[in-house]
């Protein structure tokens, strides 16, 4: 794979221009969310309607109705549009031994169980294992 070393200013018009170029046409086939993928392969995901994203400083500052985040421009790995969301980040380990399954929400929030929980996708995590499960 290729790589070059871009300034955050020719950066941050590259990502506007792509941004303003794909949004609607995106956003319209089924594709609603814009996920940025980390270098340390972390990913956050907002929906593209409402999206607000500013540059500065070598930093870019992403802001959707529920959810805001700023991301430093030089660990940006990729960004790419999904119909589903994602957040997960560093999803505790569970202690050893015959610990109780963990539940987390799409964005990576601990659950105390999906019982209670509205229709989705969410991420289970049973011992060494996660995985996600769709509850209908």
């Amino acid at each position: 794979m290729h790589s070059c070393n871009l300034s955050s200013q020719h950066m941050k018009h590259l990502l506007t221009l792509a941004l303003a170029l794909s949004v609607t046409g995106v956003a319209s086939a089924g594709n609603p969310y814009i996920t940025f993928r980390q270098q340390d392969g972390t990913e956050r995901s907002l929906p593209l309607i409402g999206l607000q994203m500013t540059f500065g400083d070598g930093q870019m500052r992403a802001a959707g109705a529920d959810e805001a985040f700023t991301l430093d421009l030089s660990t940006l790995h990729s960004m790419y549009f999904a119909d589903q969301p994602t957040g997960i980040e560093n999803v505790p380990a569970a202690p050893a031994g015959n610990a109780p399954a963990r539940f987390y929400d799409l964005q990576g929030r601990p659950l105390n169980a999906l019982g209670g929980q509205e229709k989705g996708v969410y991420i289970v995590k049973d011992g060494q294992e996660a995985r996600k499960e769709l509850k209908q």
